[in-house]
């Protein structure tokens, strides 16, 4: 299982953490790779709605692991 990220930044700004924020999508985990991206052209597209000073600058579909089963460090 899969879950969605998207690394989102200020328009015209250098990918620093001042600049950006990765949003995590709540609907997954998805059970493959080629749902989860699916998800991510789907949030990508629908950025200018919720966030029109933002471009996507990222991705990512990490492996879905339980908050039970994370471990903080």
């Amino acid at each position: 299982m899969f879950e969605a990220f998207v690394l989102v930044c200020l328009w015209g700004k250098p990918k620093t953490t001042e600049f950006c924020e990765e949003l995590r999508d709540i609907r997954g985990p998805y059970m493959t790779k080629d749902q989860c991206l699916a998800r991510v052209y789907e949030i990508v597209k629908e950025m200018p709605i919720y966030k029109p000073k933002m471009q996507p600058r990222g991705y990512r579909c990490d492996k879905f692991t339980p908050k039970a089963k994370k471990q903080r460090t």
